[in-house]
């Protein structure tokens, strides 16, 4: 990593205000995608963006949205090349899996393996990289947090931040009610708008 990118990696709410990051991607699962749970503009990516929009003082920041619902970590190295399209490669992508890995009993080494493809990958690309660790599913609790886990060591090896995405609903020893579907996966509005301030309070301390 060059004395460039490394600052970077540590600024990058700086980066946004001072317009060095344009085009920020995001790739996950049905968390990120939203897949019709909710709105897109109630979504976390939105939300975030929204908030990056305030900070850089204009809204021609360009995204992507590369979240397929059901997509396993594995899917998601599949399609990094989406990450390419366009006039020029993402400056910032945030990434976020986990739960479908979860759910088909997916190899937890292979599950990091997946995951450290995909931020090597972008950060080929010049790409800041934001990992975020899987959301609540308290029926599969324990695997979760086992996974979570492992996707911040997987970060701490590529050299790239994570966030902790369970901290912010286990706050009181268990997720509060209104944040989940009645399916117990995936997050209402009130539970997005709880993530995105989450990620960008762990932004402002990177």
């Amino acid at each position: 990593m060059t004395d460039n990118k490394a600052s970077r990696q540590k600024s990058i709410l700086e980066d946004i205000r001072q317009g060095r990051i344009q085009r920020i991607d995001f790739l996950g699962d049905s968390i990120t995608q939203g897949c019709g749970f909710v709105s897109r503009q109630h979504g976390y990516p939105d939300l975030l963006l929204n908030k990056m929009k305030q900070l850089a003082g204009h809204d021609r920041l360009q995204t992507y949205n590369h979240a397929v619902g059901g997509a396993t970590a594995a899917g998601g190295a599949g399609r990094i090349h989406w990450c390419e399209r366009g006039p020029s490669p993402p400056d910032l992508s945030f990434v976020m899996f986990g739960l479908n890995d979860v759910y088909l009993s997916g190899s937890a080494d292979d599950y990091a393996h997946h995951l450290g493809t995909m931020m090597n990958r972008l950060k080929r690309l010049g790409s800041a990289v934001v990992l975020l660790g899987p959301t609540p599913c308290p029926e599969r609790d324990q695997a979760v947090r086992s996974f979570s886990l492992r996707a911040s060591r997987e970060a701490g090896r590529a050299g790239v931040n994570f966030v902790d995405c369970l901290a912010p609903f286990y706050r009181t020893g268990q997720v509060p009610a209104g944040l989940l579907w009645p399916d117990g996966i995936h997050l209402t509005a009130r539970g997005h708008r709880v993530l995105a301030d989450w990620i960008w309070n762990q932004l402002q301390a990177m």
